[in-house]
């Protein structure tokens, strides 16, 4: 491993003795830890998380990440909660990115395999789908949209990650959630 740091360093003053600018090099960002009941994984450190109590009949939210800042998007009276629009207050910046994780339920509901290319996260079965833009991510200044449905294994209940992100998924936030989802530890 020396010996490969020395011939880094070498490189880059022979290059710099030549005129020729050095490799840029991207360090790995940092990654932080979300643990809640029944499910674990990283994400960059640089993005926020956020949880609200958002449980109706047939879903519960996970949490929100976010390259912006995070509020929550329900209006709480003693008596009840009114939960409308996303939990970013301003436009997503350039190459942002809004993801929501949600444990879903619905009778009779089964997880199709076809409905996108096939992938295992966590040792269960997913789809990653490419929806057309929605009024949802568009309100929010998003241009591309990501859909994973994770078979829950229970009858009639799943996991979904949607993912709304501005400027497309460039490489770095592509691989950011891709860690992310290669990440999950199901806690059962």
């Amino acid at each position: 491993m020396r010996s490969g740091i020395a011939a880094t360093i070498v490189l880059i003053g022979v290059m710099a003795a030549c005129g020729a600018d050095p490799p840029t090099v991207t360090p790995e960002p940092a990654l932080a830890h979300f643990d809640a009941p029944g499910i674990a994984f990283d994400y960059p450190a640089t993005w926020n998380v956020a949880s609200f109590d958002m449980v109706s009949s047939f879903s519960a939210l996970v949490a929100y990440l976010s390259t912006e800042p995070l509020f929550d998007p329900c209006v709480r009276t003693p008596n009840s909660i009114a939960c409308e629009g996303l939990p970013v207050r301003q436009q997503l910046g350039p190459n942002g990115v809004l993801v929501d994780w949600t444990h879903r339920g619905w009778p009779g509901w089964e997880f199709d395999p076809t409905a996108g290319p096939g992938a295992f996260i966590g040792g269960r079965r997913a789809t990653v789908q490419h929806p057309p833009v929605s009024g949802r991510c568009a309100s929010i200044g998003g241009n591309t949209e990501l859909l994973v449905v994770i078979d829950s294994g229970v009858q009639s209940n799943w996991d979904e990650v949607w993912t709304c992100s501005r400027q497309g998924l460039d490489d770095l936030t592509a691989s950011q959630i891709d860690a992310m989802l290669a990440s999950v530890r199901w806690k059962n």
